[in-house]
């Protein structure tokens, strides 16, 4: 499975699998995986990105897409009913960054500078406020912001991409400031866990502690011995009460900063030199989730994986599409959701693998005589070419 997206409720996971589309529960004592809607009905209009999920009103698991203003998905778990809803009507691309459940509010922080930041209500799932002008003192030259943010219960902090400058967001009061950080590298990501607040940068060897004022108030040093003291480029930080865990780009492994030993462990590395960015795999890594005393990491490109948080020792496990799938309908159901066709061309778009695509063909040509199509693999070379 490639997981992105989800959200943990008690002894399920849910999930919204990459691949072959669709919302997934995943059951945490077996590792057994139910399709509790396909991507036919998830999707039954057009495919679209979905950004996060909710856990909500305990019976319900709500889908929110990227795209804010398309209708949010609910799902009752008790029923199986799907519902859709409009919840903004403002046509932008949101990032939730924080679940505020003693006010009952979402907080959700744009893509793009130009777009407000939105507060929505969470009984009545309906937009409460839609700050504009928020990006006053951002550089002109700015336009997208992080992917990720922080929230601990007064403020919400968020970067701006390739700039040392966070933007904070007073729960109580909605004003917005804006605070440049006194650091020598630009700002990726930030966290907030157990009273404390951590800033990832980009690049380079230190990692930052923050007061909810901007102010440095401590530093760590990465080291990476095992890799020559070469260093990759950094996407995401989690932080833990005794660990930091950092995502690398481009490269395999997790880097797991020890607050207490002052010391840094890569696991899951391989002997591969830094990848040229922008081939090979971005992120191994995204979504996480915290049970148990173990911090699991959800398959994106690699196995699912959980670290023990007092330990750190660790295993790796694979999570399967339902077994009542047959290779073929796994396929298929991959095919159909990443792949649009028309007539005898099937046409592959977004992260179709070219070996199940491949596989796809074989299935069409196993049940189709093609042979009475003169052209047909002219057709096929000349798609695969375009």
């Amino acid at each position: 499975m490639r997981i992105r997206v989800a959200c943990l409720d008690e002894e399920l996971l849910w999930v919204v699998d990459d691949v072959i589309g669709g919302l997934y529960s995943v059951n945490w004592r077996t590792f057994e995986t139910k399709c509790e809607i396909g991507f036919e009905k998830l999707f039954s209009k057009e495919r679209f990105e979905i950004q996060s999920l909710l856990k909500w009103k305990e019976d319900f698991i709500i889908m929110i897409p990227r795209e804010i203003s398309r209708n949010w998905i609910l799902y009752n778990k008790m029923t199986g009913a799907v519902e859709y809803r409009k919840v903004v009507e403002r046509e932008c691309q949101e990032i939730m960054v924080g679940s505020d459940q003693e006010r009952n509010q979402l907080y959700f922080f744009p893509l793009y500078i130009h777009d407000p930041i939105l507060i929505v209500d969470l009984n009545e799932l309906t937009c409460l406020q839609m700050i504009e002008n928020w990006n006053d003192k951002v550089p002109n030259n700015c336009c997208e912001t992080a992917w990720k943010g922080a929230y601990n219960g007064k403020y919400v902090f968020y970067p701006i991409k390739n700039t040392k400058i966070l933007i904070r967001l007073n729960c109580e009061t909605r004003k917005v400031d804006s605070m440049r950080l006194d650091i020598s590298e630009n700002v990726i990501d930030v966290d907030y866990s157990f009273g404390e607040l951590w800033v990832l940068p980009m690049s380079g060897n230190r990692v930052y502690q923050i007061d909810s004022n901007g102010r440095i108030i401590n530093s760590v040093e990465l080291s990476a011995e095992s890799t020559g003291d070469l260093l990759p480029y950094f996407a995401r930080i989690i932080a833990q009460k005794r660990y930091l865990f950092i995502l690398p780009c481009y490269r395999e492994g997790i880097y797991i900063y020890d607050k207490l030993e002052k010391i840094t462990h890569i696991i899951l590395e391989a002997p591969l030199v830094l990848k040229e960015k922008g081939k090979g795999s971005h992120l191994r890594y995204w979504e996480y989730c915290i049970r148990d005393g173990q911090i699991c990491f959800l398959p994106y490109q690699d196995d699912y994986i959980e670290i023990d948080l007092y330990t750190i020792a660790y295993h790796k496990r694979k999570l399967f599409y339902p077994a009542i799938w047959s290779d073929e309908e796994k396929i298929i159901k991959c095919i159909q959701s990443h792949a649009s066709g028309k007539g005898s061309i099937v046409k592959e778009i977004e992260i179709c693998d070219l070996k199940i695509f491949l596989k796809y063909m074989r299935l069409k040509t196993d049940i189709v005589k093609v042979s009475k199509s003169r052209y047909i693999g002219k057709k096929v070379w000349d798609r695969q070419k375009s």
